[in-house]
């Protein structure tokens, strides 16, 4: 299922490439894509949208799309101008070019740093964009390990540190602590190992500098060669979890970080369970089994742990309007913002008079996501939508997966998509309105629905099996076919699951169409 993630259309002119590159680069860090395809990306963007720009002067507006579905990231970029194919272009390979060439390394580049190219003109069918080019790179596999950080300039101590820890954790090694706290703003750390000496910052200033002024709460452990009194004083009255000497062995250093780990999820496990349970419940999904002639159910499976999945609901004289927000984040810091923006959005949908529209709401959304200081910190993504007395459909996303129409022919998207809330002023949210046939269903999920696997190709089988699970139970009745279809998400996405997954399903109750 592709999922759009970013939406603009600017003017053709070069100095406005800058606002469609800062986004697209946000857009990479928000997808914690790292080097090297975070730079394949951006520098493929750069070529193509500086051949459309410099070689196509008919184009008036570029639209730059970027998005995912369950095996790639693609990038689109569409323009008013001339027919252009760089996907026929008669590459030649890089090696005969001259780096200090003034042309001809651009499009070359572009074929060798995607794994798919693909370009439509649309000017037969007098689309608003005669130009379509499609660039696509490859998800690389993703562990679902704990990740750890190192801090230390020792490179060949780097190296043997990641080979004992590799197979247990994804390692992110930095150098000093100034790329360590580049890091740590950007990314989520389960555990932190810091040497001591290191140019620059020390280790003893980098702890009290997180220590002070982040909201990291990750165990941290010294590794150094430093043993004299003064220094292990001051570093355990910095709150550290352990000190640990060089030389080590592998079999120190994974016991140490096993044991400070375990401590630190039991208390973890313990703060978080005295959170006021008042506000959790209030959190918890909640919907109408039946409204204004429409019948929903809805299934939900927790992690236990971080941000979470919401709904929201408002009914009205004709309408329920239902908001899925999706919290990104996997600690209790996420969890707090999913009291704070749980309390936002319950307030925002319960202040506005009837009709509520959905791409207005999500629109409002966005601009507070965007200024305010406290909101503006985390990530999320939304659905809203309209379910209509007259068994109309109106729709709007942010980012959010694309709900899914089930037929007796098979499962398809809505066509619907929106950026992320937040990401830049003034975002606009277009309304989708449609008409659900009798007999058939609307699914809403979260992403972790499709992305609970282990990898992506048990991803893929994931999302394959529930959407043939779903058009295989639609004869059944909807309480039975949500069963049927979480059965198989269980099954295969284990208890718990990797990630908060929530499924919404939708049907006209044509028994009540005046409830």
């Amino acid at each position: 299922m592709d999922r759009v993630l970013l939406d603009i259309t600017i003017p053709t002119i070069l100095e406005k490439t800058a606002q469609l590159r800062k986004s697209l680069t946000e857009m990479l860090s928000v997808c914690a894509i790292k080097s090297p395809l975070k730079g394949d990306v951006q520098l493929c963007f750069s070529e193509a949208i500086n051949n459309i720009i410099k070689h196509n002067p008919v184009a008036r507006k570029i639209r730059l799309r970027f998005g995912r579905n369950s095996k790639h990231y693609w990038l689109e970029l569409q323009d008013d101008g001339q027919p252009w194919n760089p996907s026929s272009y008669d590459s030649p390979p890089l090696a005969s070019i001259s780096w200090d060439a003034e042309y001809g390394r651009g499009l070359p580049l572009i074929h060798k740093l995607c794994e798919k190219l693909n370009y439509t003109d649309g000017i037969d069918r007098e689309d608003e964009f005669n130009n379509t080019f499609v660039m696509q790179w490859i998800i690389p596999e993703r562990r679902m390990l704990p990740t750890l950080l190192i801090i230390d300039d020792d490179e060949s101590a780097v190296r043997l540190y990641t080979s004992y820890l590799e197979d247990s954790y994804n390692v992110t090694a930095t150098h000093n602590a100034k790329e360590a706290i580049e890091h740590l703003e950007e990314n989520t750390v389960h555990v932190i190992v810091s040497d001591i000496r290191m140019p620059g910052m020390d280790g003893l200033s980098f702890r009290e500098y997180i220590g002070r002024s982040s909201a990291n709460t990750a165990p941290f452990i010294f590794l150094t060669s430093v043993c004299d009194k003064e220094t292990i004083t001051k570093a355990n009255n910095l709150g550290i979890d352990d000190f640990l000497l060089k030389p080590i062995t592998k079999e120190q250093l994974v016991r140490a970080i096993e044991r400070i780990s375990h401590r630190s999820t039991q208390i973890t496990s313990l703060l978080s369970s005295r959170l006021n349970h008042n506000i959790c419940n209030l959190l918890q999904p909640t919907l109408p089994q039946e409204s204004h002639g429409w019948k929903l159910r809805f299934a939900h499976r927790n992690t236990g742990h971080g941000g979470g999945d919401l709904v929201f609901f408002q009914q009205s004289m004709d309408t329920i309007n239902i908001t899925l927000v999706d919290i990104m984040g996997h600690d209790e810091a996420a969890k707090f913002f999913a009291y704070a923006y749980g309390g936002y959005v319950r307030g925002l949908m319960q202040s506005y008079t009837p009709p509520l529209e959905p791409g207005t709401l999500l629109e409002k959304l966005s601009a507070v996501a965007l200024q305010d200081e406290l909101l503006s910190k985390v990530i999320l993504t939304c659905c809203t939508l309209s379910l209509h007395r007259d068994g109309n459909i109106t729709i709007a996303c942010a980012g959010h997966p694309a709900p899914l129409i089930i037929h007796d022919s098979g499962v398809d998207e809505v066509d619907v998509g929106g950026e992320l809330p937040g990401l830049s002023q003034y975002t606009k949210y277009e309304n989708t309105q449609f008409k659900l046939t009798d007999g058939n269903r609307l699914a809403l999920y979260t992403d972790g629905l499709f992305e609970s696997a282990s990898n992506n190709s048990a991803r893929l089988y994931l999302e394959n099996q529930l959407c043939g699970r779903m058009r295989s139970s639609l004869s059944s009745d909807i309480d039975a076919s949500l069963q049927t279809i979480m059965r198989v998400f269980d099954r295969l996405a284990g208890t718990p699951p990797n990630d908060d997954s929530l499924l919404i399903l939708i049907e006209r109750d044509l028994s009540r169409h005046d409830s």
